[in-house]
């Protein structure tokens, strides 16, 4: 997914670029599995009420996994971008790695919103039998992904020169697109 093409494009900027990301990336999928526990809760719990055919629990298990998944990002952006670099440190990486991983993973977390919401909606589209909104946010999200990305990291079309932080920002961007669809 993101991940692994943000990963693969930093690589070009050298070991300690591609050591930083990959370092967050590794933290985030642990990130990630709390996020796909409420999605997958809320799949479930929207699956259940649609085949009870009761509109009302429905309504309350969407809602519900949705203020979830508001509170969820919240704690994840208060305590990912305070202790970013705390986190990337129990890694043990060089300061310049940890610099780049605290910078990445910070940005990511600063937006965790949209990861979260694309998650947990995602699950709730799909318990209610709906599978092709989901994919196809995340086709597009993949698609904004890759050139948007490109040109943050590498500075190009009038965008300034981010680096490996571009990354981050530009799989932001994809991520809220994929959360809107």
């Amino acid at each position: 997914g993101v991940g692994a093409v943000d990963t693969l494009m930093v690589s070009v900027l050298g070991t300690a670029a591609l050591a930083g990301v990959g370092t967050s990336v590794v933290l985030l999928f642990i990130v990630q599995s709390a996020i796909m526990a409420v999605a997958m809760g809320g799949s479930v719990l929207v699956a259940h009420a649609v085949g009870a055919r009761d509109g009302g629990l429905l309504r309350r298990s969407a809602g519900q996994t949705l203020v979830l998944g508001l509170i969820l990002s919240v704690g994840l952006t208060v305590l990912g971008t305070v202790f970013a670099g705390q986190f990337v440190a129990l890694l043990g990486p060089d300061d310049e790695v940890l610099r780049i991983g605290t910078d990445y993973m910070r940005v990511t977390m600063a937006t965790s919103v949209g990861l979260v919401m694309m998650f947990v909606m995602g699950g709730i589209l799909r318990g209610a039998g709906e599978t092709r909104a989901p994919m196809y946010a995340g086709v597009a999200m993949n698609v904004i992904n890759v050139p948007l990305s490109f040109v943050l990291i590498f500075g190009s079309l009038g965008f300034p020169e981010l680096g490996p932080v571009g990354s981050a920002w530009g799989a932001a961007v994809a991520r809220f697109v994929g959360a809107g669809w």
